[in-house]
């Protein structure tokens, strides 16, 4: 990275949103508010150290994941004061959660609400727990599915952020939806029909 200022803003456009709804997916004491702010505190540390970062070594957008990724786990470890002040940590590839909605249906009893929520809650724990055992470019697709308006994201600009061929992300997105519909039928789970979920 060079020392040209206005190539945040270019990142921030390119990476905000994505950074933003993966961190307030994976913390659930995270509102958008506290995700931006993360983001910030992120562009900052990256900006500080952009002498270190050297395109050769890979690409931007997974250094700067991760450095949001590790200054969300500063902040509940140490506070939101001194997480600002702690060195980049760009630790291992993170693991990437699914944000799964919770719809409450009309006229439910505050006892099938509770049974509901328990059931979803171990829902959405074994979900992440599949997803975050597949290989990283199959969880960052899905991640990305999970977020985008139609529930599949443009597999055009997935190739050119995970640096693969446009086939490679169909096949990626079709081998991990394969393997979560697999491992969540051997937890008796019972999902919607093929094609509704997996950005078919």
């Amino acid at each position: 990275m060079d020392d040209d200022e206005s190539a945040l803003a270019e990142i921030l456009t390119q990476y905000g949103a994505s950074i933003i709804g993966f961190l307030v997916a994976k913390y659930d004491d995270f509102d958008h508010a506290d995700a931006q702010d993360v983001l910030s505190i992120a562009i900052g540390k990256l900006w500080k150290r952009r002498h270190q970062y050297k395109e050769e070594d890979g690409r931007l957008r997974p250094y700067l994941f991760k450095i949001a990724d590790n200054t969300a786990k500063d902040i509940f470890r140490t506070g939101w004061k001194q997480a600002q002040q702690l060195p980049v940590d760009f630790g291992e590839d993170n693991n990437l959660d699914l944000l799964a909605e919770d719809l409450s249906p009309a006229g439910e009893t505050k006892r099938q609400r509770k049974d509901r929520d328990k059931r979803r809650a171990n829902e959405i724990a074994d979900l992440k727990a599949i997803i975050s055992q597949l290989p990283e470019k199959e969880q960052q697709i899905v991640w990305s599915d999970a977020h985008a308006k139609d529930r599949v994201s443009d597999s055009g600009r997935l190739a050119d952020e995970l640096g693969i061929a446009l086939g490679s992300v169909r096949g990626y997105r079709s081998r991990a939806w394969k393997t979560i519909r697999s491992k969540m039928k051997e937890l008796g789970y019972e999902l919607p029909p093929e094609g509704e979920t997996d950005g078919k």
